[in-house]
């Protein structure tokens, strides 16, 4: 067995996972737990972020998403050629939607740096259309950023519509996502974070050049957490900022 090391450089007030890695690749975990941080004014508010939603044929269920971040700065909608009513229902249900239409479906990460390539706040939150966004999460999600401020990255905690949690971790040189069957209750750092879920600062997304769009979809998000850890920058999931997240819907 081999240890491998915390996966932030300042862990002040942060979770961190610690562990060994042995022959066969496997990872035991330990979970440390230090305080968490509180949440203050000056941690941030929507002003601070906008939004950046991949659509495809995604009329069904767009339109609780959309109502769950329409306080955002900007709401921006990158639609991947859909046939059904996506953009009729975005500028039904938020006329002040930002929506770039491709004239074909470019792949996830491509539609996602086009919309992250207009944010003109502070973050920009990556958000899937098949998921709402709980009343306080980006207030949580807000905090964590502002509590570790070397983060690229920070992710939400995802629920089904039927109560499990939708929770995967990866080690530094795993190939496969380990779902987690416990419940976190506070800020962790870690190695992955899911591609249609995270707030990011803006800054540290420019330098990484956010997602490879050669992957059109899957695994691309991998990518993208392994880019943002050899940046230099640490990865955060803040399990008080809930997401449902219906999942397969778009």
């Amino acid at each position: 067995m081999t240890s491998f090391p915390e996966c932030i450089k300042d862990n002040r007030n942060l979770y961190y996972l610690t562990g060994q890695q042995s022959k066969d690749g496997y990872f035991s975990i330990e979970l440390r737990i230090p305080t968490v941080p509180a949440v203050t004014a000056s941690t941030g508010s929507w002003s601070d972020v906008s939004v950046v939603i991949v659509t495809y044929n995604s009329a069904a269920v767009i339109e609780p998403c959309l109502r769950s971040v329409h306080l955002a700065k900007q709401v921006i909608v990158v639609d991947n050629a859909s046939t059904d009513r996506t953009l009729a229902v975005v500028a039904e249900t938020l006329p002040k939607a930002r929506i770039i239409g491709n004239d074909r479906n470019r792949g996830f990460g491509f539609a996602v740096n086009q919309g992250m390539a207009v944010v003109e706040t502070r973050y920009g939150f990556c958000f899937s259309p098949d998921a709402v966004l709980a009343e306080d999460a980006m207030t949580q999600l807000l905090a964590a950023a502002a509590a570790y401020p070397e983060a690229g990255m920070v992710g939400p905690y995802l629920q089904r519509p039927d109560g499990k949690q939708e929770l995967y971790v990866m080690g530094p040189s795993e190939i496969t996502h380990t779902e987690m069957t416990e419940q976190p209750d506070g800020d962790f750092c870690t190695w992955f974070v899911m591609g249609g879920f995270f707030l990011a600062s803006m800054s540290a997304w420019r330098q990484i050049g956010g997602f490879d769009e050669r992957i059109f979809l899957y695994n691309e998000d991998a990518d993208l957490s392994l880019r943002t850890t050899a940046a230099g920058f640490s990865l955060v999931l803040a399990p008080m900022a809930n997401v449902i997240h219906v999942g397969g819907q778009s």
